[in-house]
């Protein structure tokens, strides 16, 4: 039997550590090329936000964490019930299980959800694989992980969280803005945006920046569904707000629901109703 270096994380503990750092370089920085990806394929206009970004990192290092502890588990499982059988088998066990679960979380598929993303998942499982083959040297299961290497995970961990403002509703928006230049009329041309938001809110506002432009709600789902629209009259602009089903998906990741302003005179997306009267 080996002998635990001094001062070691528990074996789960250190799966679980080992899953999220590679979570957040693989499927993080992987995640958010894929996006980016899925809107050219699309043909929709990709914002770029840093708390998107750091929403994509957080939710990399929480699958990735979950993954390693299941490779961890199944590894175990094996050894207690089927010690015969091949580390081939015993891998093979856990992606299949990664695998349905990342299928589930990337409803509702498309093709270029299927396409994009998939690859970015094996190439961490395959990272994660040939770190769980080499446990025998780094002690990562049998000998827990090393100070040096906690400390390396505890920085990029504690790092993340910290810079991290999640923001859904917000992040939600942004993602779903279409913005293109229109000709209403022979020789007037206009800059009209198109938001899809969730899967029960779409509105238009034609005419961005000009005095008449025109709000447009083209789909509405009520209070119940993920998103719901209104329009404060003081600073002028549309307000985005969760509806129950995305204030209870937030508060079940930990995350305090949020609402996102859009502003008619610049088509653009903001955080507060300050920001987005002022237009910047």
């Amino acid at each position: 039997m080996r002998a635990e270096h001094r001062g070691a994380l528990p074996a789960p503990l250190a799966a679980l550590l080992a899953g999220a750092v590679l979570g957040v370089l693989i499927l993080g920085v992987g995640g958010r090329l894929a996006m980016r990806g899925v809107t050219l394929w699309e043909g929709r206009t990709h914002l770029f936000s840093v708390a998107g970004t750091l929403t994509v990192m957080m939710w990399g290092a929480g699958f990735g964490a979950a993954a390693g502890t299941l490779r961890f588990a199944v590894d175990r499982a094996f050894a207690r019930w089927g010690p015969e059988r091949s580390q081939l088998v015993r891998a093979a066990t856990a992606w299949a299980i990664t695998l349905a679960i990342a299928l589930v979380v990337l409803t509702p598929w498309t093709a270029p959800r299927l396409a994009l993303f998939p690859p970015v998942l094996l190439l961490y499982l395959t990272a994660l694989e040939s770190v769980w083959r080499r446990r025998s040297r780094t002690n990562l299961v049998e000998g827990g992980m090393r100070p040096a290497s906690l400390l390396l995970v505890s920085l990029i961990l504690s790092a993340t969280p910290a810079a991290a403002q999640l923001q859904p509703t917000y992040d939600a928006v942004v993602r779903g803005t279409s913005c293109k230049q229109s000709m209403p009329a022979p020789g007037k041309s206009q800059r009209d945006c198109e938001y899809q938001v969730g899967d029960g809110l779409a509105f238009v506002i034609a005419g961005v920046g000009r005095a008449d432009a025109a709000i447009t709600v083209t789909k509405a789902s009520g209070y119940d569904t993920d998103y719901y629209v209104t329009f404060g009259m003081r600073h002028g602009c549309v307000v985005v707000n969760p509806g129950t089903k995305a204030t209870r998906a937030a508060l079940r990741s930990g995350v305090r629901p949020d609402i996102a302003f859009v502003s008619p005179k610049t088509g653009k997306v903001y955080t507060t109703s300050q920001a987005c009267s002022r237009g910047a």
